[in-house]
């Protein structure tokens, strides 16, 4: 969950600032959030600012550099909104019922943390865990719009390189 909120702020090339600016000077969106099994990132753009869209997700995706204060920043509002979220009942509820329900399982653990795994995660661990799981070989890419298969192929390898397996064939919506 803490890698998955830090892509965005920040990249070999480009600040979380220079990233929002250019997101939001082609009107594009770039997202990405985790759940217990998998990370899933979504960006929207307008036919013709693909070539920009594609260059900002793949530097997001291939070049995060998890900068310590954005690090530090997002630790310390995940464990507020932890701490905010036990006054109210039901916004914890289902956590209880998870750890009531999956026992020792992973699955019993909130997904985004508790207080106390929250505070104890550090940089080195986010850059590891992005190191170990975020590879080509762990993602789908599936890219939906108004393209040419073959020239969208092409982007996609310029952006990415090659995929360890050939995609199936893409439909043009």
């Amino acid at each position: 969950s803490m890698t998955a909120g830090l892509l965005r702020k920040g990249t070999k090339t480009r600040t979380a600032d220079q990233i929002s600016a250019e997101l939001d000077f082609v009107g594009g969106t770039l997202s990405v959030g985790s759940s217990f099994d998998y990370t899933v990132g979504t960006a929207e753009f307008v036919k013709k600012d693909i070539a920009k869209g594609l260059e900002l997700l793949s530097d997001v995706l291939l070049n995060p550099t998890f900068p310590q204060d954005e690090v530090t920043k997002l630790q310390r509002q995940r464990v507020d909104a932890v701490k905010a979220a036990k006054d109210e009942a039901g916004s914890v509820i289902g956590t209880y019922y998870s750890a009531f329900l999956f026992g020792t399982h992973p699955y019993a653990r909130p997904a985004g943390g508790d207080e106390k795994t929250l505070a104890a995660i550090t940089r080195a661990d986010v850059e590891k865990f992005y190191q170990t799981n975020y590879t080509p070989s762990n993602m789908i890419l599936a890219v939906v719009g108004d393209f040419a298969t073959a020239e969208m192929e092409k982007m996609l390898t310029d952006r990415f390189g090659t995929w360890p397996a050939k995609a199936a064939p893409a439909v043009n919506l």
